[in-house]
Parts: structure tokens; sequence; C-alpha cells
């Protein structure tokens, strides 16, 4: 049944969340408000929108507009996220070890240059200096 539609992308998941905001929204005023029913047709817009998007055949107007959006968004998504930062995050390491170091180390990545380094577990807060780059950064074993 949907095979050959475009399906969802970025631009649909945000029109979703908008969609639900203006729903749950549009709940918290009274029946006989004014606002209810304008807060209720924008969400069912964006539900329709949506849904079009989701169940159009133009795959290329469809990923134009996705692009588009995408290029507004992206620069917003960082600079939202580095206001909410703070300071350079240390990632944890993907590589799983065995459950014996697991238990004995805790292993970190470099937020410089990615390198999976590890420490003793409960010495409290470290500065680690890294293997490969020499960054130097504050971790809590």
């Amino acid at each position: 049944m949907l095979q050959g539609r475009y399906g969802n992308d970025y631009l649909n998941r945000a029109l979703g969340i908008l969609t639900v905001f203006f729903a749950v929204l549009g709940m918290f005023f009274k029946y006989t408000s004014p606002v209810r029913p304008i807060l209720s047709v924008i969400s069912a817009l964006f539900a329709g929108l949506m849904l079009f998007r989701m169940l159009s055949r133009d795959f290329n107007a469809r990923r134009l507009e996705n692009e588009k959006f995408l290029s507004w968004w992206m620069p917003f998504r960082t600079k939202l996220k580095s206001f909410f930062q703070k300071g350079p995050r240390v990632r944890k390491a993907r590589v799983t070890p065995t459950f014996a170091e697991r238990r004995k180390y805790k292993y970190f990545i470099c937020p410089q240059c990615a390198q999976r380094l590890r420490v003793p577990r409960g010495k409290g807060k470290l500065r680690v200096t890294c293997t490969r780059c020499a960054n130097k950064f504050e971790i809590k074993s």
C-alpha cells in the first residue's frame, strides 16, 4: 500500500511534533475559549500537511522541501545545542570491554581526537591527558 510513497523524513518529524504541541496546547484552554478552535485548526493543518507529504509520490519535490528545512534547521540546532551545552562533552566509549574490565575501569573517548581512554573506577574527579593528542580534560571516575 505504501510502496512508491515518499514516507517519513526530518520535516515530517518536525510537523508531527508541531501537531502534538498545538493539540496539547489547545487542551489547556477552556472549551468555550476562542483560542481553542484556532489551535485545533492549526494542529489539523500540520497533521494534514504531514500526511500529504508522507503519502506523496513526488519524491523530488518532497526531497527539496526537506533540504530547505534542513538548511534552516541544522544551523539553528547547533546554536541551540551549544547554548545548552556546559563546556566540551566527554563521550563514552562505544566498544564494550569485558565485564571484569568494566568493574575495574571506566572508559571514555577524548573529545578532541576520539581516542579511547580508560581510568580506574572510584578515584573521584580526575584530570586525564589524552595519549594521542595530549588534550587535558576532567572526568569523574
